[in-house]
């Protein structure tokens, strides 16, 4: 199974500390996915991503558990 950062945290194989961290892996890595597939987000939570800060990973978190 494909793995992601949002399923990581929602496993507690990773916290929202660990995003930078995906993001450096993401970018010095060929992981054939874009970076929202990377990170496990829909195109409505990328967007409002760009649009805000990685505080709203709280937000996707609690309304995926």
């Amino acid at each position: 199974m494909y793995k992601n950062f949002v399923n990581d945290c929602l496993n507690a194989d990773a916290t929202i500390q660990d995003l930078d961290g995906y993001i450096e892996y993401w970018h010095t890595n060929e992981t054939n996915n874009t970076l929202q597939e990377f990170l496990g987000l829909s195109d409505y939570e990328y967007e409002q991503w760009g649009k805000s800060s990685d505080s709203i990973f709280r937000d996707i978190l609690s309304c995926r558990q």
